[in-house]
């Protein structure tokens, strides 16, 4: 019987991450080539057919799962139903049918129920965590696990200027107003990363010379980009989400430009912050640029106090899963 599975229909590393730190197993099917809107009944069919399999031949005491979408959160919940397992919501602000999600919000009175029935809900923040509970569940406000990955030097102080924009292309990420500010600072290399088919192509096509789209990255791919990189950009427009390429920043001692938000002020209080606006963010890289010594100087305890927010929180979550430390 296995001690704990993390699910997630993502190529993410989170669930990894956070399975690696609780000391479970992640099973994340995830196929590229299924990716169209025509296709997607069947990714989410094989999907579930996987899931429901893994669960019967791994038989976890406890299951985490990701939200969304919210098949993988039915299969667990029913699996938890049926064998007594421990369940907890790992749940997104689009669950909640934010970020302009139609599907969660039509499937927002089953993830309701779910939360009702689970040990507890993880979110993001304090606002999701009301949802939480007007739905009659447990929140838990969790964040990022370490990254597999580690980086333990901040970027050279003589190291040429270059920002690292992570991001998915989602809909709350200002893409536009990025490109837009890379054309502001013409002598500053931005590198985009994410699935750049996933790009508006008119923004795509008019992005200046100085950007470059390099794919989605994960692992040593993705680090090697974080380590080349002497300032890193995490922008939304969401005002309930908590970036986890934020956290990455902070564990790889990068000085970080975040949307200036109250959430992300609370969060990350050595970060540079800037509207999400070309101007203003061309500024902001200005400013990292200018205030480099002093934002490598405070890194490592902004790192340092991210590492003990989460054992904190990650003890939170195994008394949720009933599992020792």
């Amino acid at each position: 019987m296995t001690r704990l599975a993390v699910i997630a229909w993502t190529p993410s590393q989170r669930p990894h991450e956070l399975a690696a730190a609780l000391g479970g197993i992640a099973h994340t099917p995830h196929f590229p080539r299924l990716t169209q809107r025509a296709l997607v009944p069947l990714r989410y069919g094989v999907s579930a057919v996987l899931t429901a399999g893994f669960l019967v031949l791994r038989r976890p005491r406890a299951v985490l799962v990701q939200n969304p979408p919210i098949v993988p959160g039915a299969i667990a919940y029913l699996y938890c139903r049926m064998t007594g397992a421990r369940l907890v919501l790992d749940s997104h602000p689009r669950g909640f049918g934010l970020k302009g999600s139609r599907a969660g919000r039509l499937f927002r009175p089953l993830h309701d129920h779910f939360m009702r029935h689970a040990a507890a809900t993880m979110v993001a923040s304090e606002p999701l965590a009301g949802e939480v509970r007007r739905a009659g569940g447990r929140p838990l406000v969790v964040h990022e696990p370490p990254p597999l990955w580690r980086i333990d030097a901040p970027p050279p102080a003589d190291a040429p200027t270059s920002v690292l924009w992570v991001g998915i292309f989602a809909t709350d990420e200002p893409i536009a107003e990025v490109v837009e500010a890379a054309r502001l600072t013409p002598d500053v290399p931005f590198v985009l990363c994410g699935d750049p088919d996933r790009c508006p192509p008119e923004v795509r096509a008019q992005a200046p010379a100085n950007v470059t789209f390099s794919g989605y990255r994960r692992g040593e791919d993705y680090r090697a980009l974080v380590a080349d990189a002497t300032i890193m950009m995490v922008l939304t427009t969401a005002p309930t989400s908590v970036p986890r390429g934020a956290f990455e920043a902070v564990a790889a001692l990068r000085p970080l430009i975040v949307s200036d938000q109250p959430l992300l002020r609370q969060q990350f209080p050595e970060a540079v912050f800037a509207a999400n606006e070309a101007a203003a963010l061309a500024g902001a890289v200005q400013e990292a640029r200018d205030r480099r010594v002093a934002l490598a100087a405070v890194a490592g305890q902004a790192r340092e106090r991210d590492a003990q927010r989460w054992a904190a929180q990650r003890a939170e979550l195994l008394a949720a899963l009933g599992l020792e430390a």
